[in-house]
């Protein structure tokens, strides 16, 4: 599981982390971003 920097869970569930996933993905592929984290994402 994540956790943030007190410790505390990032994400409520699952969907709520597909959710966020999708969101970066669909950032960086609007604008033209590569990053490490999007393709550790999918």
């Amino acid at each position: 599981m994540n956790h943030g920097d007190r410790r505390e869970e990032v994400f409520r569930d699952g969907k709520d982390r597909e959710r966020f996933q999708e969101k970066v993905c669909e950032t960086c592929a609007r604008l033209g971003w590569k990053t490490a984290i999007e393709k550790l994402l999918r």
